[in-house]
């Protein structure tokens, strides 16, 4: 509705104002988001170990 539309503009205004200067700051960002994505892969690796085990499998079948 309206809000979104709102919200939208507020975002795209912000946006245009936003002018980042200081290029240490994007390099800041893509190193935290480095860091997420890995920890998410990590999670996911162990998320598989636990689905892949036997254990589990036999538990799940009983």
């Amino acid at each position: 509705g309206k809000e979104k539309k709102a919200g939208e503009e507020l975002i795209q205004e912000s946006a245009k104002k936003q002018k980042v200067e200081d290029e240490k700051e994007i390099s800041k960002l893509k190193q935290l988001m480095e860091i997420i994505l890995d920890k998410e892969e990590v999670a996911i690796n162990a998320i598989h170990l636990v689905v892949k085990s036997p254990r589990i499998v036999d538990w799940k079948i009983d």
